[in-house]
């Protein structure tokens, strides 16, 4: 155990609004409910986004409300088969 406590997997927010270049994301079995990942810019060199199973603060499954632009809709295909990226509800804005 870390001398910090249990700090780790107790993410409950993430805002990725600041990090526009943004290509890489792990954030899987955190506290996370919603997620707007629509700036991040994904190529075929880069193709991480890692945030399924995610929890509530008692362990118990719950789903993440994904945001991503129409662009991502080809990356997300082949994302979304991924064991880390369960339980996601993908809603796709223009």
């Amino acid at each position: 155990m870390s001398p910090f406590g249990n700090i780790f997997n107790k993410l409950t927010s993430l805002d990725l609004k600041a990090l526009p270049k943004l290509s890489y994301l792990i954030c899987h079995n955190n506290c996370l409910t919603e997620l707007d990942a629509s700036g991040m810019t994904f190529d075929e060199e880069d193709l991480i986004l890692s945030c399924g199973e995610q929890t509530d603060e008692n362990g118990n499954a719950q789903s993440l409300h994904l945001t991503l632009s129409e662009s991502h809709k080809g990356f997300w295909e082949e994302l979304s088969q991924k064991i880390y990226n369960s339980n996601i509800e993908v809603t796709f804005k223009p």
